[in-house]
């Protein structure tokens, strides 16, 4: 449903940020998405200032909310997108959900390497961002380089899975933001450290039972 699609998000999103203006918000931050960049060649690096090349409806939704939310700011009303990565973190709906479940399974999945960020350090950087005087434009939002192969390898030392791994996935061909704006503001995400802190708790988000057995 192209057209119910387009009318809850950017439609509905440019209704609430004009409201938020009109009521006195001096700030708004848009949530948009690595999505914009997809119409980049393979292994090309993603400046923060690159201009939006969707492909698909997703992507070209949340340019065109880019576009006009930068169009409505004034000295008054600052505006920003930021432009994340794949999101991960504990939590449900759990993003890893079948990944997980299926290896625990005994599928093995097919290779794939893909950029990630926690769900923390997102909110971080959006944080940040509202508290720059400079706030504008937009902000690249990514922190790991993350292979099935590794993810799996964890879930398994966590679970005692013997599924096979997948072999590893080509990463030359990942378009990788920059995200230099952020961190010029500071902003430290936390890597693989952060992963492999949260992975236990991400894994029980799954695997409730099975988890919470090995851990009793």
């Amino acid at each position: 449903d192209p057209q119910g699609f387009a009318a809850a998000n950017l439609d509905g999103s440019l209704r609430l940020f004009q409201a938020a203006r009109d009521s006195g918000v001096s700030r708004a931050v848009f949530l948009s998405s690595r999505a914009v960049h997809d119409g980049y060649p393979a292994g090309m690096a993603l400046a923060d200032d690159l201009p939006p090349a969707p492909t698909g409806l997703y992507g070209q939704i949340k340019a065109h909310v880019e576009a006009a939310l930068a169009a409505m700011a004034t000295p008054e009303f600052r505006t920003a997108s930021l432009r994340p990565t794949g999101v991960y973190g504990p939590g449900l709906p759990q993003k890893w959900a079948g990944l997980i479940a299926g290896f625990r399974a005994g599928i093995t999945p097919a290779p794939r390497v893909a950029t990630e960020v926690h769900g923390a350090d997102l909110a971080d950087a959006a944080l940040r961002v509202l508290a720059d005087p400079d706030m504008r434009g937009s902000y690249n939002v990514s922190d790991l380089i993350l292979d099935r192969r590794d993810l799996l390898k964890a879930v398994a030392q966590l679970t005692g899975c013997g599924t096979p791994l997948p072999q590893r996935a080509d990463a030359s061909v990942l378009r990788v933001p920059c995200c230099g704006r952020l961190h010029a503001l500071g902003w430290a995400p936390g890597g693989r450290a952060r992963l492999i802190q949260d992975l236990p708790r991400i894994t029980a988000d799954v695997l409730p039972d099975d988890i919470a057995a090995r851990q009793g």
